[in-house]
């Protein structure tokens, strides 16, 4: 094996056995054991698969639920074997995939983590060395030294994870890991994780495509055991969606033929997915179906967000919502008279079990927006609603500052005073909201006051829409020739809250559900 080569994949194929006698009584289950025979059917879980992965190379893996990833993960790791092929590992391979494998509900939180360290390699002095890192980062700083049982599900994965992060490994293997926690843990892991992946080559499985694009630069496709995809991350996300809407029907009748907790089918509209769905003009109504087997889920909650599709920002989500499931397994999720400006959409839905990502569905569902009217052809997500007055006690000295932020009812109040300019003939000024992310500045939308025979205004931001997180202002400056005169990107910043459960979404738009 080349030293630059970390993982390699020949002709590899991996057989299961399925049993198909039913052994429903007594007098077949003692026949059995007298003739020692059992009908047998082959499985072939992965098919002659192979492939090559360089060190410090970020690879996801793609495919339909029992397509194949898991065991392909499990061949990695070398828990399973191949019944064919060769499969060669160049480095050390650690994996976040069962966050806190092994955990003792009668032990506390802090022998819980020495017995966690041991059996992922670490010695007692490495543990010894690492304790209060551990602690720390999993924010149970509090409850350490109380029995396990009475941790939250959240506390054991923040728990599992920490103890996960200080194992120092060549190849890493990620299977939906990073849906852990809560949105604030969240973020904080993510920037963890950054860290924690450079240098180190990754295998990622995941629905999330969000996710995939940010992290994985190349992509294998899996379906029905069979590698049928092999490239850049975008070719690869493009093939596997086109795969997967072109068997729509299968996919999600496959759903409701099994007994599984899942999601079995979702309808935009009352359509099944499509590629793009007919436009949407701006400010109509939407509706999303989802139909739920929720087998024995334990505190079952369904997430909906939505993103822009092919978005610069790889994990920007515009609308979010979420709704405890109890006894129906039937949803809908109406968003009346949407205010998003014109692009297309993708929805995911997510399903939850105590707090913790059971699956994640986000192919097919997709929605144009059309016929948004905006001043200036200026780029945006969202219309917020807002009114602009006549104000007479205005002590701004520039041209518009922020009077005051009214948290109950979520309204920005803005000075506006024309009178400051030096600048002749202007007769409009536009205000620009923008949402500061970790990856760059996201403009959400944009509000014109027309300047009259008043110099002074006053402008009342709806801003009720708007998810917790850090904003900035902007604005340009249009003469009487409807020209741009100046603009300023950043002339301000203010935040909201920073409480949120979900600060990830820009919006939390306040859809309704109903249950059948």
């Amino acid at each position: 094996m080349d030293n630059n080569t970390a993982i390699i994949f020949e002709n590899v194929t991996k057989r299961y056995n399925l049993i198909t006698n039913k052994l429903t009584n007594q007098p077949k289950l003692l026949a059995l054991f007298k003739t020692r025979r059992m009908g047998k059917e082959e499985f072939l879980a992965i098919n002659n698969v192979s492939f090559c992965i360089d060190k410090g190379e970020k690879v996801g893996i793609l495919g339909q639920n029992g397509s194949g990833k898991s065991t392909l993960l499990k061949l990695i790791s070398g828990v399973s074997v191949p019944n064919s092929g060769k499969i060669e590992i160049n480095g050390n391979i650690g994996g976040l995939i069962e966050l806190g494998a092994g955990f003792h509900p009668e032990l506390t939180g802090r022998e819980n983590i020495y017995v966690n360290g041991a059996i992922l390699g670490l010695s007692e002095r490495e543990i010894d060395e690492k304790l209060d890192y551990i602690v720390s980062f999993s924010e149970v700083d509090s409850f350490i030294d109380m029995p396990l049982k009475h941790y939250s599900s959240g506390m054991k994965v923040r728990l599992g994870f920490s103890i996960a992060l200080v194992i120092e490994n060549d190849i890493l293997l990620l299977d939906e890991v990073l849906a852990v926690g809560d949105s604030k843990f969240r973020s904080k892991a993510l920037q963890a994780m950054d860290q924690y992946m450079q240098g180190k080559t990754i295998v990622f499985i995941s629905h999330d495509l969000n996710q995939i694009k940010k992290i994985c630069t190349r992509c294998l496709v899996i379906d029905n055991g069979i590698l049928k995809f092999d490239g850049d991350t975008e070719s690869a996300i493009s093939y596997y969606q086109d795969e997967v809407l072109n068997k729509k029907v299968d996919y999600y009748q496959s759903f409701l033929n099994s007994n599984k907790p899942s999601i079995k089918s979702a309808y935009l509209n009352k359509l099944l997915p499509d590629k793009i769905r007919d436009k949407i003009t701006h400010g109509e109504n939407i509706e999303i179906d989802v139909a739920i087997n929720l087998g024995k889920l334990q505190n079952p909650k369904l997430g909906i967000r939505i993103r822009p599709k092919d978005s610069k920002v790889t994990d920007l989500v515009v609308i979010y919502s979420e709704y405890l499931l109890k006894f129906s397994e039937k949803v809908k999720f109406s968003i009346n008279k949407i205010p998003l400006y014109d692009g297309i959409y993708e929805i995911d839905l997510i399903l939850f079990e105590n707090n913790q990502v059971k699956q994640i569905v986000n192919e097919g569902l997709i929605f144009k927006i059309e016929d948004t009217k905006l001043d200036y052809k200026l780029e945006g997500i969202i219309r917020l609603p807002y009114t602009v007055g006549i104000s007479i006690d205005i002590e701004c000295d520039e041209i518009f500052g922020i009077k005051n932020f009214d948290l109950q009812s979520r309204n920005l109040f803005i000075d506006i005073n024309f009178a400051v300019l030096e600048i002749e003939n202007v007769e409009e000024l536009v205000i620009i909201l923008s949402r500061n992310t970790n990856e760059s500045i996201v403009r959400l939308s944009h509000f014109t006051v027309k300047r009259g025979n008043i110099e002074k205004y006053i402008c009342k931001i709806d801003m009720s829409m708007l998810a917790d997180g850090d904003y900035s202002l902007g604005y340009m400056l249009i003469n009487g020739e409807k020209k741009l005169v100046k603009r300023v990107d950043h002339f301000c910043s203010f935040e909201i809250g920073c409480c949120d459960e979900h600060t990830e979404a820009l919006f939390l738009i306040e859809g309704e559900f109903y249950t059948s």
